[in-house]
């Protein structure tokens, strides 16, 4: 299945664990492809406007036609060729409407940029908060992994030396268990929120 999907070949069974790499501080509206396709139609819609603006006569007009006639009945009819050159030289009312239109586009298209980009600005502010969150738990549950296991070599030299219980030390390896759990949930915790701000950030797993 994962073949005729992908055209790829099967994976491995476990994969090597990997982390995707930390984003930019800072969010780069030239690099974000949102931010950038909403720039390109400010610029589009800047130029149209600027154009509109320019071209405020209507263009000359070119009349070629032909005529046929004759001086008198029974006269073979003559040909001629009639060429006329229309040059307008006033402003005309379908300018006015072009540079409106455009402008109305313009205001459009740069509002919509601006909207986005403080959205954008907001959904990466917030995956920055959650990952900094995320990281201050990581370093607490490291800690206390750490410690437990300390702790649980202690007490496996504590009871071969018959100076502790079995269940003390059972309960050790209890404590040991769900604090190297807990350190494991928070780096894959961690590493959701890092995948999270690059989206936010407009960037590709990698």
């Amino acid at each position: 299945a994962w073949k005729a999907l992908t055209g790829l070949p099967e994976p491995a069974l476990e994969a090597p664990a990997r982390h995707e790499s930390r984003p930019p501080a800072s969010l780069a509206e030239d690099i974000h492809p949102l931010l950038r396709e909403l720039t390109s139609k400010a610029e589009v819609a800047r130029t149209q406007r600027d154009l509109a603006g320019v071209q405020t006569r209507a263009n000359p007009e070119l009349t070629i036609g032909a005529v046929r006639e004759r001086d008198g009945l029974g006269e073979r009819f003559g040909q001629s060729v009639v060429l006329g050159i229309r040059v307008p030289l006033g402003r005309s009312s379908a300018s006015d409407s072009k540079i409106a239109t455009a402008s109305a586009e313009l205001v459009e298209a740069e509002t919509q940029l601006t909207l986005e980009a403080q959205r954008t600005r907001a959904q990466v502010d917030a995956a920055q908060a959650t990952l900094r969150s995320l990281e201050a738990v990581q370093a607490s549950a490291e800690r206390r992994a750490v410690l437990a296991r300390e702790s649980r070599g202690f007490f496996e030299k504590s009871f071969r030396l018959g100076e502790s219980d079995l269940p003390t030390r059972l309960r050790t390896e209890l404590e040991t268990f769900e604090a190297e759990r807990q350190a494991a949930r928070s780096r894959l915790d961690v590493d959701a929120a890092v995948s999270k701000l690059r989206q936010a950030l407009g960037l590709l797993p990698d």
